[in-house]
């Protein structure tokens, strides 16, 4: 199958009465077209004497196009809408504003709620009277946005489209958190001179149980994966407290803030929480254990409690 010494061998006689540099004679063309049909191959196999093809017609791949780049995003430095609340109390201890999953904000004005959806202009009302319980000290969502919670000064909890006013605090209601395990579980913190954690069936309108923390509550949060509720508060001990659901034992108490706790927030994950206090420092605490997902399936929260009552 070697062709090149085939016909070297061949043609030596003829190639020595030939000078090597003459080009390829007809004879030799023809040999080629013979032992090609012979063999059932192409005419030329290989063509040493052809010029190499020129570069710059051979195909060469393009990188791809870059992407354009990306426009610069446009932060206005306005508000994209104001709106006046001159029944809006300026008082740090409260917390009067909240966003539900449904898209409507609410804004606690003494007595009154305002409800408006952020994406249109004219949908705004005002709710609710001028209740002889008091002023409004918190207003919060359900997880659902069906409900909106409301505590007030006078140590009334009120959760409106579920139940009647409920008064069991002896003082204003400063926190409210609503369970993410249960929907119908909420707590609420009493502030100066009440200094309770209580907790509610929302469905029943009934307070499931009450626990004296000895001090204001700021604020609570509760575990996302496990039964546990943790409560900030104030004087004397300005501690972050984690109690076990639905027993409301003690399980730890931390205490680095040297002032009240005024606020807490959670992260995505429900592990940690950050807090800040009236000594001007933000703490971040790795209080939540956060479970595998093994561990979830195989023993769910709240799997012994179909409904609270």
């Amino acid at each position: 199958m070697d062709f090149g010494y085939a016909n070297s061998m061949l043609t030596v006689p003829y190639r020595k009465k030939v000078n090597s540099s003459a080009p390829i004679t007809t004879s030799t063309n023809a040999y080629r077209r013979a032992l090609a049909d012979a063999a059932n191959l192409p005419t030329r196999i290989l063509a040493f004497r052809n010029k190499p093809s020129n570069p710059r017609n051979v195909g060469v791949p393009l990188s791809p196009p870059s992407k354009p780049p990306k426009p610069k995003r446009h932060i206005p430095k306005h508000s994209e809408r104001s709106l006046k609340v001159p029944q809006l109390r300026d008082d740090f201890r409260l917390n009067l504003l909240d966003w539900s999953k449904k898209n409507v904000v609410s804004v606690a004005m003494d007595t009154r709620v305002l409800l408006l959806n952020p994406s249109k202009k004219s949908d705004e009302k005002i709710v609710g009277d001028d209740y002889e319980e008091g002023v409004f000290t918190s207003v919060c969502w359900s997880p659902d946005g069906r409900y909106i919670t409301i505590g007030l000064e006078n140590s009334t909890v009120q959760i409106w489209d579920a139940f009647l006013p409920r008064k069991e605090h002896t003082a204003s209601v400063r926190a409210l958190a609503w369970c993410p395990l249960q929907n119908n579980l909420l707590a609420s913190g009493g502030g100066e001179g009440d200094h309770c954690i209580k907790l509610w069936n929302t469905r029943a309108g009934a307070c499931l149980n009450s626990v004296d923390t000895g001090s204001q509550v700021c604020a609570l949060a509760w575990n996302k994966n496990e039964r546990e509720l943790l409560s900030s508060h104030g004087f004397p001990h300005n501690q972050l407290t984690l109690w076990k659901y639905p027993s409301m034992l003690k399980r730890s108490e931390l205490k680095d803030h040297t002032s009240r706790v005024l606020y807490m927030a959670q992260s995505p994950d429900g592990g940690s929480v950050a807090t800040t206090s009236g000594d001007k420092s933000l703490r971040f605490w790795n209080v939540f254990e956060t479970p595998t997902a093994a561990a979830i399936k195989d023993e769910p929260p709240f799997a012994n409690f179909n409904s609270i009552r």
